[in-house]
């Protein structure tokens, strides 16, 4: 279930065979944005059954509703919980049915905890609900996994205390058949390539500062 379809169908053609399978398993729930009487009808209904009022938890109740259509039809065994807001259905559905949930981080998060000077450090000032759904999300997870030991010893300094106990390393798999044709030029240029987005928290700018300090 995601709120975005480019996670599950790659735009690129080479890449759509190694996706196709999943076509059918995919549910697309929007995350509706805006001040519209859908969005304020959805926060509404998505804080009542997760008690986190919270910006995303409009996407929350549908996807609950899909989730549990599909765990009538087939029991799900754990929930796997990629980001936010994910993880406000994956701990809702963890107690509705009693079952185990892992809960991924890639990034720091909330995103006014970046690291400086992207964010203001793990000592941000984040609302009191924020706060609340982090402390629940990680005594309440079965695991969390993270992308790497440093992105993990950082959210665990503001994390409830012995999360480390029940965190793993995951890290990123890259696929065989690469999405990116490679080309060697005989040059002293350096080619960087990143398959990721770029948000304003992620901004290059200082990394490309930093590289020129060598």
């Amino acid at each position: 279930i995601s709120s975005n379809y480019r996670v599950w169908y790659p735009l690129m053609e080479e890449d759509m065979e190694l996706w196709a399978p999943l076509k059918e398993r995919a549910h697309i729930v929007p995350l509706y944005k805006g001040r519209s009487f859908r969005h304020l009808y959805h926060h509404i209904r998505g804080t009542i059954l997760t008690s986190h009022p919270l910006t995303g938890v409009n996407w929350a109740r549908p996807a609950c509703v899909i989730a549990k259509r599909l765990h009538r039809t087939k029991p799900f065994d754990v929930i796997l919980s990629r980001s936010f807001p994910a993880g406000l259905a994956a701990q809702y559905l963890s107690k509705r049915f009693d079952i185990p949930y892992i809960q991924n981080w890639n990034d720091p998060f909330p995103i006014q905890m970046y690291p400086v000077p992207y964010g203001s450090g793990p000592s941000a000032q984040i609302s009191f609900w924020m706060k609340r759904f982090l402390r629940e999300n990680a005594i309440e997870s079965t695991f969390l996994t993270f992308s790497c030991e440093r992105l993990r010893d950082y959210m665990i300094s503001y994390l409830p205390e012995g999360i480390h106990k029940k965190s793993k390393i995951i890290p990123h798999i890259g696929l065989s058949k690469s999405c990116v044709k490679t080309q060697t030029k005989a040059n002293d240029v350096f080619v960087l390539c990143h398959t990721g987005w770029l948000p304003a928290e992620r901004d290059p700018r200082e990394f490309f500062q930093g590289m020129r300090l060598f």
